[in-house]
């Protein structure tokens, strides 16, 4: 009665309100849980989203119950698809073709960034409720989470990704097209007047400089109505990268060969025009020479140039390994290896999601792939630091589903020999739960893998392992020290 009488003297009291009444959601007395339902219907229809929001976010920043949360999640839930969730969340971010900050909602910024957080909740609950309204305001306005999921770092990335790309279809595609107009738009403020024609017919300048970069060439805008099409009438319009090397007069400085890509500048500029190139490439032809323009990049010694574009190039790097393209994964994953071999230093960060990423396409249906794949997975044992690297495959151990499950397993096997044993020990007990875990599943070939790894374990720390293996039933302890002994009958006979 309070709020749809005395709506306005009533909003101060708002957030307290909101925090007593979620609290009640969870009553044992249905009656209490329906009054408190009923309340925040009135809430809804009484005070409009940017209102609401605000209030949501502090409710959530300042309350440790993961009921409350998730009950704070769902009612968000609730009056953002009502109207005006559209736009709430579409000023969250500038536009592509207008990035003034002015346009920015401070309010519905902060709301994204949240969701985005609590998406990878340590809660199940939260989590489940974080990923649903993440998807949600992603159905609302994609371009307002897309902003501030890239303006995250790689690992940060990483969790969010793989909850949208479960819940929506193509979505690496739609990153892919998002990163193609961001470029698009930037060229587009940066660029010189002699990339803005203002006659109505198109115009090819002639080049008076030694060369011509990638990025010019694949973006001359084919119309003087460029600058005021949108993004997707762009990217009808845009013309394919052989249609444009064709309309340029042949000369001896410009080498646009299918099998043999241009020399590149190696500077920050050149790899921004690389960057460009395979953001924007469709054809596997395409993707495919900007690969191996970055892998000839990673062969550089100039650490200017990957400060500024490793990020980047790591992403799209692993984004291919998933291409629909035999050619195109095969290429993803030898490049990848090349950047870990001549650029291990940067990767530091960024071991989880490599790793996870191996795992995942190591039973790809081509042979090329899973042989590519195997071998970039040696070059992250020959140069990643083995012990953050050991470290960072228990969540992924933890995480993962078969078949994926299966490499991780045999990949932590091959990483305890690598290791010293005081390290092994002092993360045994947070590396065996989820072997442990593993040693459960359904799938034969993955305890199997379990086996064995824990056999290499024991291999490396002797027998002050076993003690740690009474968390095995008696059927799972006999099974693996059966092999233990096999192994160690072995040795004993090679000596």
């Amino acid at each position: 009665s309070l709020i749809n009488n005395c709506t306005q003297p009533f909003e101060s009291l708002l957030e307290k309100f909101l925090v007593r009444v979620f609290a009640k959601l969870n009553d044992s007395k249905e009656t209490v849980r329906k009054a408190a339902s009923t309340s925040l219907s009135a809430v809804a229809a009484k005070y409009s989203v940017e209102v609401v929001a605000p209030l949501l976010l502090r409710v959530i920043e300042k309350q440790p119950s993961p009921k409350i949360r998730t009950s704070t999640i769902e009612f968000g839930l609730h009056i953002l698809a009502c109207e005006g969730g559209v736009a709430f969340f579409s000023s969250a971010a500038p536009s592509l073709s207008s990035q003034s900050p002015a346009a920015v909602s401070a309010g519905a910024t902060a709301f994204v960034k949240q969701l985005l957080a609590l998406a990878t909740d340590k809660n199940i609950d939260v989590r489940r409720a974080g990923g649903a309204a993440l998807t949600l305001a992603y159905t609302l306005c994609k371009e307002a989470v897309l902003y501030h999921l890239f303006e995250l770092n790689i690992p940060a990335q990483a969790p969010v990704r793989k909850v949208l790309e479960t819940q929506v279809s193509n979505f690496d595609r739609e990153c892919e097209l998002y990163r193609a107009g961001e470029l698009e738009a930037k060229q587009a403020v940066e660029a010189k007047p002699l990339l803005r024609p203002s006659s109505p017919s198109p115009v090819v300048p002639t080049r008076t400089t030694s060369t011509v970069s990638r990025k010019e060439a694949v973006q001359q805008p084919p119309s003087n109505n460029y600058d005021s099409a949108t993004y997707e009438e762009r990217e009808v319009k845009k013309e394919k990268p052989e249609e444009v090397r064709s309309r340029i007069e042949p000369r001896r400085d410009i080498h646009f060969v299918s099998d043999a890509p241009p020399p590149l500048e190696h500077s920050p500029t050149a790899m921004g025009d690389v960057l460009a190139f395979l953001s924007a490439a469709y054809l596997p032809k395409d993707k495919e020479t900007g690969l191996r323009d970055i892998g000839a990049l990673s062969r550089t010694k100039s650490v200017s140039i990957w400060e500024r574009g490793f990020d980047e190039a790591l992403s799209l790097v692993l984004s291919l390994l998933r291409d629909e393209s035999e050619v195109v994964r095969e290429v993803a994953a030898v490049i990848l290896r090349e950047m870990i071999e001549n650029q291990a230093a940067f990767f530091v960060d960024t071991y989880k999601l490599v790793l996870e990423r191996l795992c995942e396409r190591h039973r790809d249906m081509s042979r090329n792939v899973c042989v590519a794949v195997d071998s970039a997975v040696e070059s992250c044992l020959r140069f990643f630091d083995t012990r953050r690297m050991l470290r960072s495959l228990i969540p992924v151990v933890k995480d993962a589903e078969p078949p994926m499950l299966q490499a991780a397993v045999k990949l932590v096997g091959k990483t305890v020999y690598r290791v010293s044993v005081e390290d092994l020990f002092e993360m045994v007990e947070d590396l065996l739960q989820p072997l442990f875990t593993a040693f459960g599943s359904a799938n034969a070939e993955v305890r199997k893998s379990v086996v064995f790894t824990l056999v290499d374990m024991h291999m490396v720390m002797g027998e002050e392992l076993t003690p740690h293996l009474s968390a095995l039933n008696k059927s799972q302890l006999r099974l693996v020290m059966i092999y233990i002994n096999r192994m160690n009958d072995a040795k004993a006979a090679a000596k």
